[in-house]
């Protein structure tokens, strides 16, 4: 099976990661599969741990913040349950995508595997969580009588657009993690800050005229991507721009780090 993942020599072409990325689909969607399979072995009921985990926080933080924050608790719930949605797919994915590489250096050492692979299976695997966890927002939804408008058309889209961006940051912060390794840590230490600074436990009304925390906020787009549909409306004009610039940004900062990394990947593990 790896044989089939190796190219017979390095394309000259920066795009034709982005080609092995389609082409090789059965083998990160199998290595994505074996992950899941590995980390749930011999647990009764698998990945819906994680589910249950999302149903804590959001049952705990929803009954203590919406009292903190005088907020309706209905109205918070689904806030809260919302944002953590988004936002456990969205740091997995750059936690995990910072070490893909690393934790890979064995097959990369074997055979001149194109490292988008890797970033591929990282995303998958997170996806599949993410439609355990919708579960529990979808409960959330029919407890608190949300009414479905055609704005949730748009969640398919806002899933999608988010997982394409993450894909090409994750293709950045892998093989750079690999070459600075005190990066990883950055990343993990900014990723707690971030929970903190982006509109998921409190709301964006709160900042008052103060936008700039939430305009400027990276996070914040990607969460209203996934968020807005499910509470009823579609994401606002500013985050529909916002989430197109940093596609083409993070495409095309892969596409450098892609062309860069490729013959030096090997000397950095």
């Amino acid at each position: 099976m790896m044989q089939s993942i190796v190219s017979p020599k390095t394309s000259a072409s920066i795009f034709s990661e982005l080609a092995n990325v389609i082409k090789t689909w059965p083998i990160w969607f199998l290595m994505g599969n074996q992950d899941i399979k590995l980390r749930y072995k011999r647990s009764i009921i698998g990945p819906f741990w994680i589910s249950l985990t999302l149903a804590a926080w959001i049952a705990g933080i929803s009954i203590l913040y919406s009292q903190i924050l005088k907020q309706p608790f209905l109205d918070y719930l689904v806030f809260l349950s919302c944002g953590l949605l988004a936002w456990n797919l969205i740091s997995a994915v750059i936690g995990e995508g910072s070490v893909s590489v690393i934790d890979n250096a064995g097959h990369l050492r074997s055979a001149p595997i194109p490292i988008s692979i890797f970033a591929a299976r990282v995303i998958y695997r997170n996806i599949v969580v993410f439609l355990h966890n919708i579960l529990v927002v979808v409960c959330v939804l029919i407890y608190a009588k949300v009414k479905l408008t055609l704005a949730l058309l748009f969640l398919p889209v806002g899933l999608a657009m988010t997982c394409m961006i993450l894909f090409f940051v994750i293709s950045v912060t892998g093989p750079l993690c690999a070459r600075f390794r005190d990066l990883q840590q950055i990343i993990s230490n900014m990723m707690q800050v971030s929970f903190f600074l982006t509109p998921i436990i409190w709301q964006p009304g709160q900042m008052g005229g103060r936008t700039l925390i939430t305009g400027a906020n990276p996070f914040y787009h990607l969460i209203e991507l996934i968020r807005a549909p499910l509470m009823g409306h579609l994401p606002a004009k500013q985050t529909l721009v916002a989430a197109s610039l940093m596609l083409l940004g993070s495409l095309v900062v892969a596409l450098i780090v892609w062309q860069y990394s490729r013959k030096r990947i090997i000397f950095w593990l």
